[in-house]
């Protein structure tokens, strides 16, 4: 069964004083029938996400948020020597922080490109643990970044493998762009994406500007989730130029008709 949720993002939207910006955007986006804000919350202080959770609930909206497990925002240069042990314990400080939220489905950007893949095996590895011990099991998605483990489709099929269990933000364009091509017509490239997309909330990236908002279609693939509302997996959606709207729709239409055949074949 489909189930579609909109989150609106809040990059590029300034809060106010008291964060009382924001409250008359979530007034005006849950009328317009937004379950949800997005947000990247890195540099609040537990107070300032107590207030937001606060907001939240009156207004009567989830949340939906991103994390890094290092170099949040990408603010300054990227510290030096951080190895995958580093990483797995800033990512745990920032699901503690999370937690303040209580957020629907956490988005991280994880992990790092300087790491051998074997190492992001091990990070991955530890990063499921410390979801499940800080009560987000089945909750959070590790985004397809640059500048993060999952960089390029060559190393994320390779620790998809290895941690079967680990779900993924497919953001192609990251793929597209560090692979200086498009990655639907080599059979290579195709098989890679047939091995990943079952791992993925799909993400299909447009140029935007802050004030657009992100439409996130949440479906269950069928698999087993903990999620409390049984989202599985969800694409990320902008609105795209109107040239390519049609091939991108003809491609949403074939993998979610793969998933229901999928389905279908096992009895769910």
């Amino acid at each position: 069964m489909v189930v579609i949720s909109r989150f609106r993002s809040l990059w590029g939207v300034e809060p106010g004083p008291q964060q009382s910006e924001w409250k008359k955007k979530f007034v005006e986006w849950k009328a317009h029938g937004y379950a949800g804000i997005e947000i990247d919350f890195a540099g609040m202080s537990p107070e300032e996400l107590q207030l937001l959770r606060r907001i939240c609930d009156e207004v009567g909206l989830e949340t939906s948020v991103t994390l890094f497990s290092s170099w949040p925002k990408y603010i300054g240069r990227r510290p030096r020597g951080l190895a995958p042990d580093d990483h797995a314990e800033f990512f745990r400080s920032q699901l503690k922080l999370a937690s303040i939220l209580k957020p629907v489905r956490i988005n991280a950007q994880s992990g790092a490109d300087h790491f051998s893949w074997d190492e992001s095996v091990a990070f991955y590895k530890k990063a499921l643990q410390v979801e499940k011990e800080e009560g987000f099991d089945g909750r959070v998605c590790h985004e397809t970044h640059r500048n993060r483990s999952l960089f390029n489709p060559y190393a994320a099929d390779y620790i998809l493998q290895k941690v079967p269990g680990l779900t993924i933000t497919a953001d192609i364009s990251h793929w597209v762009v560090v692979s200086e091509r498009l990655l639907d017509v080599n059979e290579e490239d195709q098989e890679i994406l047939a091995r990943v997309i079952p791992h993925a909330r799909l993400t299909f990236a447009h140029p935007i500007n802050p004030w657009q908002p992100i439409l996130t279609l949440a479906f269950s693939l069928g698999r087993p989730h903990s999620h409390p509302h049984g989202h599985n997996a969800s694409l990320t959606m902008s609105r795209p130029p109107r040239s390519s709207l049609r091939r991108r729709a003809r491609i949403l239409r074939e993998i979610l008709a793969g998933h229901c055949e999928a389905q279908a074949g096992d009895g769910s």
